[in-house]
């Protein structure tokens, strides 16, 4: 028999209708070809939302300049030589660091859940160690 290709709209309970009257064999095999359609587009979207929160992990940084300046000033707090000016700078560098790896933990624990994966797992995956506290 001659299969010729038309491309037409058809709405979701009128295809399901015509599949109903199938025999059973092909109506497994187009079962099984649309749930294997279905999980490729699946693992696409997933792909693409993995993608777009790397990037949100990536961009939850501290500036070069900024971390730079919070090495420059946190041993003149140890030396206690460290101005009123300079204390509230770091300690707004600070916070702006402990700010953005939270975000960061946050982003991070979306991804876990997308891919399924505890967050040590997603930590070990992207090269993060946990912060040591002191």
């Amino acid at each position: 028999m001659l299969r010729i290709p038309i491309t037409t709209e058809i709405d979701g309970k009128a295809f399901l209708k015509n599949a109903a009257n199938l025999p059973l064999s092909e109506l497994e095999t187009f079962a099984k070809e649309l749930n294997a359609l279905i999980q490729q587009r699946r693992k696409k979207q997933i792909k693409k939302q993995e993608k777009a929160l790397l990037v949100k992990i990536n961009q939850a940084v501290l500036s070069k300049t900024k971390h730079e300046k919070i090495l420059e000033l946190s041993p003149k707090v140890e030396l206690e030589t460290i101005s009123i000016k300079e204390q509230k700078e770091l300690s707004k560098l600070l916070q702006e660091a402990e700010e953005l790896r939270n975000k960061r933990v946050k982003i991070m624990i979306e991804l876990a859940h997308l891919k399924s994966v505890s967050l040590p797992t997603i930590m070990k995956e992207l090269g993060l160690k946990p912060l040591k506290r002191a």
